[in-house]
């Protein structure tokens, strides 16, 4: 929207906020609470009658305010015809702004702005062949350029191609041959191939499948193995052939240098010249139409046309541009262009040119290609300006350049000539008639060169709103109404007739003035209207009269008002535009709300959460098809229809028209159905300031913009594709990186592909320069296949290198896919969906992005779908690649057998380790219960010893006391002391024996330390009573060992024995006690220095019996050594455990 757009639309909102805030408390209070609660307030409502006197609408009457001002001038108007610079004929409206043309250069991808010739292939690519730039292909996505880098001939001058049966694009070049590429690779042949020469002008396959060459020396015919070559020689008229097309016959058609067309049948040459009234003998270009007229293009003669028997020319004279025709192509609809040479380009409906240059948005006025695609979009290939995209007559724009009065348009009206009238910002009204453009301003007698509005009367005078009053032209003069007794404020925003003929004029800041011919009454907010600054009038089918203001709507039925506001549900109180649709319903254009549609009941709004481009809406048109055209600040929208809100009760797909009679509540369970129109989505329009539809179905649209100023629209002209797009992986990517799938081929260098010819190009040449713009080298080859050398895969797909039956180790698990769908004019609206089955659960949300990456990928086989969906919203079907992901090195099925023998060793090696542990815990076991049998034992044992030696000696005490009674009753004092002796001697005996067995049950005693001095302690007592002396022989170091309470016993009882012994036997002076530690054994010893005896007349009795017992007890061994003279030892060896 314009600068100034914006600031009166503020200025317009500060001043309708001032007003409206003096209205009354009661309307105020109502509004806010209105405002507070989720539910709607009833609207306001006042009936003119029941008004005081005082707040009445005033009312003047003619014969008391005068006459208006008469304008009479002889200042001339300006006029802008609109005549063709080459026919000098009038120009139709298509020719006369500029026209929908998208252009592109080097800017936009071309390698160069030089296009010699172009065609569309099969799927929809569209190729264009440069002056020194090779050729490029244009996708919708991007353009991929391909040089003698790629392997194209070695001239990168191209100036023909074509496409064969079998897919192949066949390009002829300047000097450098012919190249055929089949997706993979090119060939290329010269003349050391067959060709007559190696400047190729034409290309073209006949019926049979063969290939004709035009050259300069002559024509040349492939078969797929040989070439023919014809000349003069053979009937041809030159042998400079520029041009070549096969009839529906079958017959070669050669148009060539300075020597007229030839016709070959296959079997001779028919010659046509000016002689034959051909208008010129130096042929650029040949065309055969859909009624089997043939089209010849000449350099200075214009077009010439043969039925088969006659010639019919076409110059200037007839509307051609220019007499140098250097390309002729005919569209969908029959019609023909012709691309001139210098004139532009001409469109020939078979009555009339239409010519398009430079000044219409073509990009060059040299033309020399021309091309229409699957949707009727034209493109021309200019020299030296690129490519133009023609869209057709559906967006034609018109500037001051054109003759328009100024570039920022406010309204928009017919006259009852059918001549369309615009009032503009600046620069007054024009008057449109199809032929030219006159304008009005102050100097005609204009009342302002600002007019707001224009609207015309049952009379046929004109009624124009300025800023400076009112204006009524009556095709003559103009009379301007501007005195405050007609007005209430000169400015006004907005006129309208009602069918009764009454004229409305919305002010500024003052209300409305309504004029019948014979008063004017004037109605302000003190009347009931809901705010004084007028924006809008219309009425409804029934009557009612709506104004759109500052502060909401309001409603006049002649008697009283309504008013309508955000409280009611109204989007916005700031209403630009209403308008009533076919069906009833009432569509407001708000500022910030989006669009209102009332019911009568209550409002539905749409805003940009529904789709619109832009929530300030400034125009609104219910056209004939029920559509509903939009005007927003960002370009228009066109709602088409509403769609069924699918649930889980409700599966059925429901479409119906925008215009429709459901309720608002009805239609709150449908989904509205937008398209939009701006610069975003490829069309010439952005600011929409006002709409207007004229008898014919054409929207006017003002967009204030210097750039396209007034918008023709004519929607029924708009080139849709309704047809499901072409989907396509363009490239793959393997851990985000850019791969030469053809180097990963077996054989796949150039030096190692003997089979293919010397001027064929191999495959990974191509891939190389094209996918990563150089070529590599031997090094860098070995780099990839060492990196990537163990991706698997049978064969890589023509025209994008795909690799099929993909197989990727697990190192490789990240894959990136770069897609698209050939879609060559909204290629940005296209939005894809895909998913990875196997690896998503369901689809990813829609996307315009062209590339995914899934990363992390655990093996397994997995499907890339993808599918595309059109600006028309049709979907394609799902593109589908599958490749497979190896699982990681330790999950293989070699390393799962490894893991089997593993398995399979573990558990031998756990059973054998299970047996022994089964083996130690029984013996373990057994020891237990060794123990628990010994402790048995031992307590047995022990009860044995308290019985037999404890027991015996009390026996033997109580025995000596019962002789000791007797004997002190016999007084023999002699006999009394002995028994005493005795029985002391076996208390004492008794005493000592039950220290040893509380000593050697005793567990605080289990240790080898106690062990030792309690055999000290015994070896001192009983050395003492013979006066020997004792010398213990230890370690210096003794490691800490616990024994049995088993082992001490016997170690106790086997040295006590040894030491009895040697204390009552051995004579001797000393006594030795030793111990020592070594090798997990324990030895001890008992040494006297005695007489000893001889060892083999030792005699085991009790004493040495028990001691070897003992010893076999305990697992020791057990030794005697004695000499006489020399002593006795007794020794003990025990394992520590």
């Amino acid at each position: 929207m314009t600068l100034i757009r914006v600031a009166n639309i503020f200025i317009t909102i500060f001043i309708g906020l001032f007003v409206n805030s003096s209205c009354s408390e009661s309307r105020k209070e109502n509004t806010e609470q209105g405002k507070a609660k989720i539910k709607t307030t009833p609207p306001d409502v006042v009936v003119l009658k029941t008004l005081p006197d005082s707040a009445k609408p005033v009312i003047s009457l003619l014969q008391e305010i005068g006459k208006p001002e008469s304008t009479i001038t002889n200042a001339p108007a300006s006029v802008h015809l609109f005549i063709d610079p080459f026919t000098h004929k009038p120009k139709t409206p298509e020719a006369q702004g500029i026209g929908f043309f998208k252009n592109f250069t080097a800017d936009q991808g071309l390698p160069l702005d030089a296009i010699n010739c172009s065609i569309i292939d099969k799927t929809g690519n569209i190729w264009f062949g440069t002056q020194g730039g090779g050729v490029t292909r244009y996708d919708g996505k991007k353009f991929t350029t391909y040089t003698n880098l790629q392997g194209l001939a070695p001239n990168n001058t191209i100036l023909c191609i074509t496409e064969d049966k079998y897919g192949n694009i066949w390009f002829g070049s300047f000097g450098g041959g012919l190249s055929r590429y089949d997706g993979k690779s090119f060939t290329n042949y010269t003349t050391a191939q067959g060709l007559p020469n190696n400047y190729v002008n034409a290309i073209a396959e006949d019926k049979s499948g063969n290939i004709w060459i035009g050259t300069r020396l002559g024509v040349s015919r492939y078969d797929g193995k040989s070439f023919t070559n014809y000349t003069t020689a053979q009937g041809l008229p030159n042998n400079y052939v520029g041009c070549i097309t096969v009839d529906k016959s079958g017959n070669i058609w050669f148009g060539t240098l300075n020597g007229s067309i030839s016709q070959y049948d296959g079997k001779s040459f028919t010659n046509y010249t000016i002689n034959q009234e051909l208008a010129n003998n130096l042929v650029r270009c040949i065309l055969q139409d859909k009624k089997g007229n043939l089209w010849f293009g000449t350099d200075a003669g214009g077009a010439s046309r043969f039925d088969g028997k006659n010639f019919f020319n076409y110059t200037t004279a007839e509307g051609l541009p220019n007499n140098a025709v250097y390309k002729i192509a005919e569209d969908k609809n029959g019609d023909l262009w012709f691309g001139t040479r210098g004139g532009g380009v001409s469109r020939y409906d078979g009555r009339n040119f239409i010519n398009f240059t430079a000044e219409q948005g073509l990009a060059n006025n040299f033309i020399q290609s021309i091309t229409e695609d699957a949707i009727g979009n034209i493109w021309f290939g200019s020299f030296g300006g690129g490519v133009s995209r023609y869209e057709g007559k559906s967006f034609i724009s018109y500037t001051t350049r054109n003759g328009l009065a100024d570039n920022n348009i406010f309204y928009t009206t017919k006259d009852k000539d059918g001549n369309l009238w615009f009032g503009s910002n600046r620069g007054g009204v024009s008057r449109y008639d199809g032929k030219s453009f006159i304008n009005y301003t102050v100097a005609q007698g204009l009342a302002a060169n600002r007019v707001n509005a224009c609207v015309p009367d049952k009379a046929g005078n004109l009624w124009f709103g300025t800023t400076g009053g009112v204006s009524c032209y009556n095709g003559k003069s103009f009379k301007n109404y501007i005195s405050s007794a007609w007005l209430s404020d000169n400015e006004i925003r907005t006129v309208f007739e009602d069918k009764k003929g009454n004229l409305w004029f919305g002010t500024r800041m003052s209300g409305i003035s309504c004029y019948d011919g014979k008063q004017i009454t004037h109605y302000t907010m003190l009347q009931g209207l809901v705010n004084n600054s007028i924006l809008c009038i219309t009425e409804d089918n029934k009557g009612n009269l709506w104004f759109g203001s500052n502060g909401g709507v309001s409603r006049y039925d002649g008697k009283s008002f309504t008013n309508y506001t955000t409280a009611q549900g109204l989007a916005n109180d700031v209403v630009y535009w209403i308008a009533e649709d076919k069906t009833g319903n009432l569509w407001f254009a708000t500022f910030g709300g989006g669009v209102s549609r009332y019911d009568g009941e209550n409002f539905n709004n749409y805003t940009v959460a529904q789709g619109l481009p832009d929530n300030i809406v400034t125009s609104i048109i219910p056209d004939s098809a029920s559509n509903i055209i939009i005007g927003t600040n960002s370009g228009f929208a066109v709602l088409t229809s509403f769609n069924a809100n699918l649930t889980e009760d409700n599966r059925k797909e429901e479409v119906i028209p925008a215009q429709n009679n459901l309720s608002n509540e009805q239609l709150k369970e449908y989904t509205p159905q937008i398209e939009i129109y701006n610069s975003s989505t490829g069309y010439p329009v952005q600011d929409v300031t006002h709409m207007f539809m004229d008898s014919g179905g054409i929207i006017w649209i003002a967009t204030g913009s210097d750039k396209t100023g007034l918008v023709r629209f004519d929607y029924k002209a708009i080139h849709k594709n309704l047809k499901p797009l072409t989907v396509i992986l363009q490239s793959i990517k393997i851990n985000n990186e850019n791969i030469c799938w053809n180097d990963l081929l077996p054989a796949s260098h150039i030096w190692e592909v003997p089979e293919v010819d010397s001027n064929t190009t191999a495959p990974n040449v191509i891939e190389e320069a094209t996918t990563l713009k150089k070529l590599l080298n031997s090094s860098e080859r070995d780099s990839m296949e060492n990196k990537f050398g163990d991706i698997k895969f049978d064969s890589i797909t023509p025209w994008y290198p795909i690799p099929q039956n993909l197989i990727l180790p697990y190192a490789h698990n990240t894959i990136s896919f770069d897609f698209n769908a050939i879609e060559t004019q909204r290629n940005s609206l296209v939005k894809y969906q895909y998913k990875l089955e196997g690896y998503d659960r369901d689809w990813n949300p829609v996307t315009n992005q062209s590339t995914a990456t899934f990363g992390n990928i655990p093996e397994g086989t997995y499907t890339f779908k993808l599918k595309a969906q059109n600006a028309e919203g049709t979907w394609s079907e799902p593109l589908v690649y599958t490749f497979r992901i190896l699982p990681p090195w330790y999950r293989s099925w070699w390393a799962y057998s490894v893991y089997i023998i593993l398995f399979i060793s573990m558990i031998r090696v756990f059973v054998k380790w299970r047996i022994k542990a089964l083996i130690k815990e029984k013996k373990a076991l057994v020891e237990k219960l060794r123990m628990q049998n010994a402790l048995i034992e031992e307590r047995s044992r022990i009860s044995r010893e308290l019985h037999d030696e404890v027991g015996a000696t009390l026996s033997g005490i109580a025995m000596y006391s019962h002789m000791t009674k007797q004997q002190i009753k016999n007084a023999n004092t002699a006999e009394v002391e002995r028994s005493l002796n005795i029985m002391q001697q076996s208390s004492g005996e008794m005493v000592n024996k039950l220290n040893d067995i509380v000593w050697l049950i005793n567990p605080e005693q289990d240790s080898l330390p106690k062990l030792i001095q309690r055999l000290e302690e015994y070896a001192r007592d009983m050395c003492a009573i013979k006066g020997m002396k004792v010398v213990l022989n230890l370690p210096a170091k003794m490691h800490p060992v616990d024994l049995s309470i088993e082992s001490r016993r016997n170690i106790y009882l086997f040295c006590k024995e040894a030491i009895n012994n040697a204390v009552k036997y051995s004579e001797g002076s000393t006594l030795e006690l030793s111990v020592k530690e070594s090798n997990g054994m324990l030895e001890f010893s008992v040494t006297d220095n005695g007489k000893g005896f001889d060892e083999a007349m030792i005699k085991k009795g009790n004493g040495l019996g028990n001691m070897e017992k003992r010893a076999k007890e305990m697992n020791a061994t057990y030794s005697l050594r004695s000499a006489k003279e020399k002593g006795t030892s007794l020794s003990l060896k025990y394992k520590i455990t």
